[in-house]
Formats: structure tokens, sequence, C-alpha cells
């Protein structure tokens, strides 16, 4: 994708020494998803400090409420569904130090270590991707976007250490690599690497965790499959069964459908001459990632299981610019994007969609979060360019990102979708005022079903990038006040978490 502009902001809250007539009374829920393939009855969790438990889903005993240790029995968590513990404490928040499973006593999985944290998940470009922040960079994991139960299914490891000098960046990438990426049943490097695995007949998700040197869970993801396995090529593949691109973006994935192995290592593909791995393969399809290069027609060669295809394509690069790259509020620019190397595209190729995004939606507006525009044959300059000029308002000072792609986007419907939640909720009690405080964060729900299904969306859920968590807080005189408003807010909270399918 090209980017015009990138900004990373991070907003740090200093906040002084609590007076010592402040009460504190903190609640948190924590999610446990069960990973293990199989259904369980029963969760049990080690914490830093002791915590009372409030409520715990589904489950019908606990035991240890009070203490650093609880146990959850006699409830049905099937695989791949999630268990919910409520707790409150008084002082430091709590983390948890270990959890696991069991069926009726007998421990099933491994014990994880670390909160259960989740890390980010998107979909696009052929490509599923889990997302995982560290210290030291973030691990991104590339799956196929059509994986469905039965499938030999291949995907990649992808460190992008963090740093501001080359030694930085190289340590960071020394721990990156000391990483594990467990992705089903098998393990890569943090550091890089290929992975295949066979994914059971039936199953709605597949389950990705990242851990660090030392076995701790940094994060789990879960990305979901379809439970209903796909039939297969039959017969000797032929070049005619390869679908390859007339187009394709530097930089950016691109899709070949047809039959394939599952190993990354059994294909080749050059583009210009540039041998190109794939970064993702299901028996259906492969995903790559278009070099770098000059704009314009080029020559595409795949080779699979000794089968070749091959056939002419354009490169195409996207160049972005703009009057101003900071607004104040009501000032206004002219973005302009130019389509570079559509000259010789079949007149099949056309329309060729365009996508400008607009990721600073906070800061600055055009007529909605994503522009789309079908480029056609008769718009393409004889030097095989489109240009598309875009008005960009400021809603409040500062810089802004704006981004472009062009290409053949992913069939599923895309649709979005903001959600504002209620995190951690707490009392307080400030000289003589009883207070209430908590957040709300914002979640973006993207549409996961294919384009043209009827009905409600069915959203997947990950946190906002561009909207802050919004922190709030009441004071009331007296402390039946605050109360009723802090079960107001539980109310609240599970209704939304509801209402969002959490």
């Amino acid at each position: 994708m090209r980017y015009l502009a990138i900004l990373a902001g991070l907003t740090i809250l200093s906040v002084g020494p609590i007076a010592s007539n402040t009460l504190l009374d903190g609640e948190d829920t924590f999610t446990f998803t069960n990973n293990t393939g199989q259904a369980v009855n029963d969760l049990h969790i080690d914490w830093s400090r002791a915590v009372k438990v409030k409520s715990d889903t589904p489950f019908v005993k606990t035991s240890g409420s009070g203490t650093n240790k609880t146990d959850h029995s006699k409830g049905a968590v099937a695989a791949g569904a999630t268990a919910s513990v409520t707790v409150t404490w008084d002082g430091s928040d709590p983390k948890v130090k270990k959890w696991w499973w069991t069926e009726d006593g007998k421990q099933v999985g491994r014990a994880h270590t670390g909160n259960p944290t989740m890390a980010s998940t998107g979909s696009s470009w052929g490509l599923d991707t889990a997302t995982f922040v560290t210290a030291y960079g973030t691990v991104v994991v590339n799956l196929p976007d059509d994986a469905a139960a039965g499938d030999t299914i291949s995907g990649t490891v992808v460190p992008q250490p963090s740093g501001d000098t080359p030694d930085e960046i190289q340590r960071n990438m020394d721990v990156l690599s000391g990483y594990v990426v467990e992705v089903g049943n098998t393990e890569t490097s943090g550091g890089g690497g290929t992975f295949a695995l066979i994914l059971p007949w039936v199953t709605p998700v597949m389950y990705i965790a990242l851990k660090d040197q030392s076995g701790k869970t940094v994060g789990t993801a879960q990305i979901p499959a379809d439970p209903t396995p796909r039939p297969g090529h039959t017969g000797q593949p032929t070049p005619g069964d390869y679908d390859l691109p007339e187009y394709g973006q530097a930089g950016k994935p691109f899709e070949v459908a047809g039959p394939f192995g599952s190993k990354i290592g059994s294909t080749d593909l050059t583009i210009g001459g540039e041998k190109v791995p794939p970064v993702a393969k299901s028996p259906r399809k492969a995903v790559f990632i278009c070099p770098q290069g000059a704009s314009g027609a080029t020559q595409v060669e795949l080779t699979e299981n000794g089968v070749t295809a091959s056939g002419d394509s354009n490169r195409l690069n996207v160049q972005l610019s703009a009057g101003k790259l900071s607004l104040m509020s009501g000032e206004s620019t002219t973005v302009t994007a130019t389509v570079e190397g559509l000259q010789g595209l079949s007149a099949e190729a056309f329309p060729v969609e365009m996508h400008m995004v607009n990721y600073s939606p906070g800061i600055v507006s055009f007529n909605g979060a994503v522009l789309t525009h079908a480029i056609t044959a008769s718009e393409v300059s004889s030097a095989g360019t489109f240009t598309l000029m875009v008005t960009l308002t400021g809603l409040t000072p500062g810089p802004y990102t704006i981004g472009c792609d062009v290409g053949e986007f992913s069939s599923r419907c895309g649709a979005q979708t903001h959600v504002l939640l209620i995190s951690r909720i707490s009392k307080t009690r400030k000289g003589r005022q009883y207070c209430v405080t908590w957040t709300e964060k914002c979640n973006l729900g993207t549409c996961r079903l294919n384009s043209g299904h009827a009905g409600d969306h069915a959203y997947v859920y990950k946190k906002c990038g561009t909207h802050a968590d919004i922190p709030h807080e009441d004071c009331y005189a007296t402390k039946g006040a605050r109360d009723a408003q802090y079960r107001k807010l539980q109310k609240e909270k599970k209704k939304r978490e509801s209402d969002a399918g959490y």
C-alpha cells in the first residue's frame, strides 16, 4: 500500500500518587479460549495476587475465591468456545500467571502462561493475517483466507523489528527470532519462516499463539475457517488450470487460482525474471507479493509440481501527493492519486478497482472512510496513467494518513462498523465524594460474509486503530448513588458485549 503520510502517536497520561483517603475497588473480565481441539469442563487459574470471583461463565462451581488460585468446574466449553471470569480486587491490578483446562480432572492440552491477550486479525488480498505487537516489534502470520476443513495449507511468519538505529533493530530482531509461533500443532520461529498444517475435518477456527523465549504466551489469535470440506482438483493439472493475474500493485499481495500442493517450496513464480515466493497457499490458490519495480508490462511464469504456466502482466505503481500534509480545522487541500502502468491491459481487465482509504477519520474527512473508483479503459492516458483528485477537509488540527490501493479485492463483503464497549469499571472515593470511573474502548467490526450476501452482516471485531479509549468519571455525594451507577454500568457493559457478539 502506498501511504501519503504515516502518523504513529502514543498518548501517555501522567497519574500522580493516590491520596491516602482514596479507596480503590477494581474489576475486570478475563476471557479464555479453549484451543485444545476438544471439549473441556474445568478451568484452573493461578493469579499474581488474591482476587474475588464475581462471576464465571459457563461454570457452575467455583473454589478459591479470595485467594491467588481459582478453580472453575462443571461447565461445558466446546472446542473453540470461550469462558469468561470476572474478578474484583483492592489495590494493584492482578495478572494471570498460569492457566489450563481439564476434562473431568484430567489436563487437556498445554498450560498457558500470561494474560490471555488476543492479537489483531485482518482479512484482505486473499490473506488472513494475525499481528502480534511486542516491545521488540511485531510478528505477522499470513494464512490463505479460504482455508477449509481437511485442507493442507501453508503460510509464513514475517517479523518486523522496531528500532531507531541498525544496531537496535538487529537486537530486537534477535529477540523476535527466539520467539515461537504456534499455528495449530506446528511451530515456527518468530524470526520468520514457513509452515504447513492439516486442518481437522470439522474445524470452525484456526488457533495461533506467540510465545517468548521463556515459553510465556505473548498473545493468541483465532482465524475463522470453513468447517465444510471443499472438493479438490481431480486429474493431472494443466497450464490452463492456473489463473495468472493480468496486473498487480507493487508491494501488495495478489492471488493465483489453481490446484496447488501443500508446501511453500513446491511453487516457483517469477515476475520480470525475479523469483517471488508465495506467502500462503491452500489447495485452491497461492498468494504472492508483487515485487517493487518499474511500472508497465512484464512477464509472469509459474511452475507448480512440474507444470508451467506463463503470461503477460502489468505491474502498477501508485503515487500520492497533497497540497498540505497537515490541516487545521475547516481547512481543505487536494490529494492527488496517480496510477501508473495501465498501458496495454486487455479490455477484460477493466474496470480496475481503486480504493482511497482515510486512516485518520478523526483528523480529516472525505466522503466516507473508503473512496472507491472503478477505472475504465477510456480514462487511461496514452502514457498508461490514471489520476484521481480528492478534496480533503480538516476536522481537528494535525497530520493525517491516506492510503491508496488498486487491484482485485477480496470477494468478502468487507462492510465495517464501530462499537464502543465498556472496559474496566472501578469505584473510588475522593475526599467526601464517591466516584465511579470507566473506559469506553472502540472496536472495529469487519463483515466476513461473501459479497452480495442477504441479511445481517457477520462482523469479526478487533481493536480500533483510529480511536483512542475514552475515560469517564461520575462522582456523587452518597455511596448509594455511586453504587447504583456502578450497577447500571455493569448491565450496560454486558448488553453492549452481547449486542456485538462477544
